[in-house]
C-alpha cells in the first residue's frame, strides 16, 4: 500500500510517498544514520493510504531510533 513518509517540519500534505512501509521505512532509516553521524536525531511519521487512496493526518507508525541502533517503528 502507498505510504507517506513525514517528518515534524514538513507540511501536512508534503511528505514523501513510497510504494510501501518497507521502503519508506528504510528511507527513514538512510536519513537516521546520515544525521547520527553529527550527533543529530530524528523521528517521522508513517502514514498509510486508505482503500481510496487518501492519507490522514493521524499516523498509522512513528519511527524513531531504537535503542540499540535500528528503527523502532510503533503503532500510533
Amino acid at each position: 500500500m502507498p505510504t507517506m513518509l513525514r517528518y515534524p517540519t514538513d507540511a501536512p500534505d508534503a511528505g514523501k510517498i513510497y510504494a510501501t512501509v518497507g521502503g519508506a521505512t528504510r528511507a527513514f532509516e538512510a536519513t537516521m544514520r546520515s544525521l547520527e553521524r553529527f550527533g543529530q536525531s530524528v523521528e517521522a511519521s508513517l502514514h498509510i493510504a486508505d482503500h481510496d487512496g487518501e492519507f490522514h493526518d493521524y499516523p498509522d507508525y512513528v519511527l524513531t531510533r531504537g535503542p540499540r541502533g535500528g528503527v523502532r517503528k510503533e503503532k500510533a
